[in-house]
């Protein structure tokens, strides 16, 4: 969560000239079908701390658990891993799973909620489609230069080799139409280099 993310929480939390302490914890769950972190894990915490002293905590309140359905580990409660089942696609018998789908399923019959899940969905889609192409762009722009760097090393050597291949062959004796066949090159090009 960015500060300006956790800010945005804070002013909802919080009065005007309260003091900062007063604020309750934030919890930001992600709940994810597949292990982003390939430890094995199911429950993964997070908080912020100093980059350069570890065991410095910011102490924002702020926790970031990111719940993995994919885990592989015995490291949550029997309850929690029904959910995680659920949001992988598994059904239970388990009573409080069978509200949850209630719930989703009511949800996703919800004009209201869906015109706001698609609204929200196309504009991550809007986010994501700007940075692909600025990242496109991007890469194509640093390759052209890249291209052109090695194209003109690539040219220059070529053409001492060319030079230097040239004169060896005159000086050995071999014709001008003799050293632009083998050059690949034209009778006209061996003259201009051996001038």
């Amino acid at each position: 969560m960015s500060f300006r993310e956790r800010r945005a929480i804070d002013t909802e939390e919080i009065d005007k000239g309260a003091d900062y302490q007063e604020l309750n914890q934030c919890y930001v769950i992600f709940i994810c079908q597949t292990d982003i972190f390939h430890k094995g894990r199911h429950k993964y915490t997070f908080r912020n701390l100093c980059v350069e002293d570890v065991g410095m905590e910011l102490g924002d309140q702020t926790c970031k658990v990111f719940l993995n359905a994919g885990g592989t580990m015995d490291d949550i409660s029997p309850n929690l891993k029904v959910v995680l089942d659920y949001a992988a696609g598994k059904m239970s018998d388990d009573p409080y799973v069978k509200e949850l789908d209630a719930a989703v399923t009511e949800a996703k019959h919800n004009r209201e909620w869906r015109r706001e899940y698609m609204t929200l969905e196309m504009k991550y889609k809007e986010k994501y489609d700007e940075g692909r192409k600025a990242g496109l762009e991007q890469g194509l722009e640093q390759g052209l230069e890249q291209g052109l760097e090695q194209g003109l090393e690539q040219g220059l050597e070529r053409g001492i080799s060319l030079t230097k291949t040239v004169y060896k062959l005159f000086g050995q004796g071999c014709p001008e139409k003799e050293i632009a066949a083998k050059m690949n090159i034209s009778v006209e090009q061996v003259r201009s280099i051996l001038e």
